[in-house]
């Protein structure tokens, strides 16, 4: 009897790590490390600056801070505000059973943790968290979420993939969830 392989883990990507022309200038941050990366990990590109509808080119975004927590605008046109799109995107994604995330770092949308955030006059105030990656921690706040730049660091991208290993390990069918310990 053979014994059934287990499946390589699933890694949600910022599409520009890949190589893929999603960013806001037309370009791409296309990074080497976490290409390597696919030769153990299934690498799910995502974008949700374009998922959501922004152009390629799309005037730049920014975090910026408010009493009723950060928002994510153009800075051109700050009337232009899609954190409700951004958030929405990252419900949605966490629930696609990913077992990991690797995110640009910085971005307004996918930054793990530092994420420029901006008072009302434009200055850097602190960091956070782009507001797509906040979204999923809101869903799943264990899931394993790096940045390409901390992947750099070899004992945090093993730690990563360590835990995106043993995420990929469970069974996490709905019969399995919904099962009792009496079943």
């Amino acid at each position: 009897m053979q014994a059934s392989k287990q499946r390589r883990p699933r890694v949600g990507v910022s599409a520009c790590l890949l190589g893929d022309t999603v960013r806001y200038d037309g370009g791409h941050k296309r990074n080497e490390t976490v290409l390597a990366l696919g030769e153990e990990l299934e690498l799910i590109p995502l974008c949700p600056e374009f998922t959501i509808g922004l152009g390629i080119p799309r005037p730049p975004l920014a975090v910026f801070r408010q009493p009723d927590g950060p928002r994510v605008r153009q800075l051109e046109d700050r009337r232009v505000d899609v954190t409700d799109d951004l958030r929405e995107f990252g419900h949605m994604t966490a629930w696609k059973e990913l077992d990991g995330y690797i995110l640009k770092a910085r971005s307004p949308s996918c930054a793990a943790d530092d994420a420029p955030l901006l008072d009302e006059a434009g200055q850097a105030v602190g960091t956070t968290a782009g507001l797509f990656a906040l979204a999923i921690r809101e869903e799943d706040a264990d899931v394993p979420m790096i940045s390409e730049e901390a992947l750099q660091d070899s004992e945090r991208r093993e730690a990563f993939l360590a835990a995106v290993r043993a995420r990929a390990g469970r069974d996490r069918s709905l019969a399995r969830l919904l099962q009792t310990p009496d079943d």
